[in-house]
């Protein structure tokens, strides 16, 4: 009987070690597993940690940029009259260390129409408008659109704006929204009725599309004292001063001796006596809130680390012998 006993034994004994081997090759295969998936999520963790090591020297190093923008608007000879002439601004200065490559331009936000100053608590009778508001009318028919547009179509989107802005919920006429269009909406929402707190808020009110908010953007702000500073304007803001009560926005032949002033080599205007001097006195332009000088200014910095871009964007406030940064966002102010 022990002698018949010895092959089941010896197959038994087979079959064990055949069950071990495939559990140590399971075992080798988790462990394998586990392994590759604690080396991928390292090597995330890693990459993830140098991204925001990198990410943190680039925005230090944005942020020192601010330093030599402040004092390249400290240095401007004459805080009374700004123009391209002086240098400092819409000038690229490039530098570099070891490491990373800085660009910084300087541009003159009072060249723009500050949005907020469109703001009224009166809406007054259909056609009422202020001088900003005129003005914005005006800069919607200048804008470099596929199909550009037409006063009625441009005093919809405006009405629009300005009751974004106002505090009631009464609709202009024509073309107003308020909390009860942008309710019935997608997404739905609510009209903003303060002022606003980023250009981008633009791209929520009725009538703004991506293309027409893209055309604005060179020539709005929410910065300044609302006054334009005629020698940094661009040609569409120049075209938006035209006379009271008329919407119509002035021709390119109307401001080309603006526009010719701004080139650097003609030095510009010291004062905005230009308006009641021909040719421009014929207009009867609204010469109200407009200047040569500027108290705000933005600092577009961008610095190349490592093959990667990163950019701030910085409003430096010029007043009694200091320039303070104000604002600063990695998004276009």
């Amino acid at each position: 009987m022990k002698y018949l006993a010895r092959p089941n034994i010896a197959k038994a004994i087979k079959k064990q070690a055949g069950a071990a081997l495939v559990v140590a090759l399971l075992i080798v295969f988790i462990v394998a597993s586990l392994a590759v998936t604690v080396s991928s999520d390292f090597l995330v963790m890693f990459r993830r940690v140098e991204n925001q090591i990198h990410g943190q020297q680039a925005y230090a190093y944005l942020v020192g940029a601010e330093g030599l923008g402040r004092s390249a608007v400290l240095q401007d000879p004459s805080w009374s009259y700004d123009h391209l002439s002086e240098g400092i601004l819409q000038q690229p200065t490039a530098f570099a260390n070891e490491i990373a490559q800085f660009t910084g331009t300087l541009s003159d936000i009072q060249g723009r129409i500050n949005i907020n100053t469109l703001q009224s608590a009166s809406k007054g009778s259909a056609g009422d408008y202020t001088v900003p508001q005129e003005r914005f009318i005006r800069l919607l028919q200048t804008l470099n659109l596929e199909a550009p547009l037409e006063l009625f179509t441009a005093e919809e989107i405006a009405n629009a704006v300005f009751d974004w802005l106002d505090v009631d919920n009464n609709e202009r006429d024509p073309g107003g929204a308020e909390s009860y269009y942008y309710s019935e909406a997608t997404p739905p929402g609510r009209a903003g009725n303060r002022a606003m707190q980023s250009v981008s808020e633009l791209r929520w009110v009725k009538g703004i599309t991506p293309e027409l908010y893209q055309a604005l953007l060179p020539h709005i702000t929410l910065w300044g004292n609302g006054k334009i500073n005629i020698n940094t304007a661009t040609e569409e803001v120049l075209r938006s001063l035209n006379k009271p009560k008329d919407l119509r926005p002035l021709s390119q032949m109307d401001v080309a001796i603006l526009v010719e002033a701004q080139q650097p080599e003609e030095g510009g205007y010291d004062d905005i006596s230009v308006f009641t001097q021909p040719p421009l006195a014929d207009l009867k332009i609204d010469s109200s809130e407009l200047a040569v000088n500027s108290e705000m200014f933005l600092l577009s910095t961008k610095v190349l680390m490592l093959d990667r871009e990163y950019h701030l964007y910085s409003v430096i406030f010029r007043s009694n012998d200091s320039a303070t940064v104000i604002a600063r966002s990695q998004q276009p102010l």
